[in-house]
């Protein structure tokens, strides 16, 4: 299998996981403080990867990264965007915003077709536009049927473009 439909596949599963499953998991800790969730995450997130940089021999990589100020910038940028996401995230599904907060992913795939449109001229073929504008039609119709401005899933998709920009 290709690099690029593995990435798809991986990029699918992804988007399932984070906005179909996870937001049971923060319904059930609902009664945890949101922003102690996030501490959690960081926590456990690091006592993950540190084995996992070990084991694939890449820690020198790492240590090497840590040491370039120029690389620290930007990922300290992109660590304060992505922490500031989870935390939108946690906070609406413990306050029963989910429908918001999924919305916030339904939301940025569009968003990152406009960009690249934009940004890098990228074309696409026939089908695309046609499965973009079905997307399009069903995003439209969750924002006229939620009846407000969606914050949160503005929010949350504003941050998750900024931490992967």
């Amino acid at each position: 299998m290709n690099q690029e439909r593995l990435g798809h596949i991986y990029a699918t599963f992804a988007f399932l996981i984070w906005g179909g499953l996870s937001p049971i998991y923060f319904k059930e800790v609902a009664s945890v403080n949101s922003f102690e969730i996030l501490l959690y995450r960081v926590v456990f997130s690091v006592f993950t990867l540190l084995p996992l940089l070990i084991y694939n021999k890449e820690i020198k990589l790492f240590l090497g990264t840590m040491k370039d100020k120029r690389k620290l910038k930007y990922l300290f940028a992109s660590t304060f965007f992505v922490s500031l996401n989870w935390l939108i995230f946690i906070w609406a599904i413990a306050n029963n915003k989910i429908l918001e907060t999924s919305l916030g992913y339904y939301i940025n795939p569009l968003v990152n077709v406009f960009l690249g449109f934009v940004f890098f001229s990228e074309r696409m073929t026939k089908n695309q536009y046609i499965a973009i504008f079905i997307a399009f039609c069903a995003v439209s119709y969750q924002l006229i049927t939620l009846g407000h401005i969606p914050y949160i899933s503005l929010s949350c998709n504003i941050f998750w473009t900024l931490c992967s920009a």
